[in-house]
């Protein structure tokens, strides 16, 4: 069996620097490593991004950026400041928002407050 790891992030930049270079896509080197920083899972994944980064660009009439590389690509990566909200967040908001404790939120009476 081969254990499959995923490239590096010198070779993920070389690898969406030569897709650039095929799709004659004119994508500065600060955008291809912003992309090849947070996407680092597979090839497909890594090329797709670029792929959308520059159709963005193309179909808006605007300069290829790392701006707008971060728009285009928010919901494939993850800002690291917002951190996953619990169920207990959600649920202190919630008691908060209508005034009753934690206990009456999370007891077993269902009478209406």
């Amino acid at each position: 069996m081969t254990d499959i790891t995923p490239p590096d992030l010198e070779t993920r930049i070389a690898i969406l620097s030569k897709k650039a270079a095929t799709e004659r896509l004119p994508v500065p080197p600060d955008v291809l490593e912003y992309i090849a920083t947070h996407i680092e899972r597979n090839i497909r994944e890594l090329e797709g991004a670029l792929i959308r980064v520059a159709a963005f660009a193309s179909l808006n009439k605007s300069q290829v950026d790392r701006t707008l590389a971060e728009i285009v690509l928010r919901d494939l990566i993850p800002d690291a400041g917002n951190p996953d909200i619990t169920a207990v967040e959600i649920m202190n908001a919630t008691a908060a928002y209508f005034g009753v404790s934690m206990d009456d939120l999370c007891g077993t009476s269902r009478s209406r407050v």
